[in-house]
């Protein structure tokens, strides 16, 4: 079976002073998940290109050892 995830391509708030972008552990642990369960997994962008992480989502208290 096969899994599509669907991640966003925004950088940025719309007020452009804010950064934004994909929740690492959003993604990491559902695909962790997918992949133990056996799926194929495809992850994608509606622009394609690379995935903003959102830097919060990234400081040390909140990343575990999946993301």
């Amino acid at each position: 079976m096969k899994i599509l995830i669907i991640v966003t391509n925004v950088a940025m708030y719309e007020s452009g002073n804010l950064p934004t972008g994909l929740w690492l552990s959003e993604l990491a642990h559902i695909y962790h998940r997918a992949k133990e369960q056996g799926y194929e997994v495809t992850i994608a962008s509606p622009q394609g290109g690379n995935i903003p992480l959102d830097p919060e989502s990234l400081k040390p208290m909140l990343i575990d050892k999946m993301s």
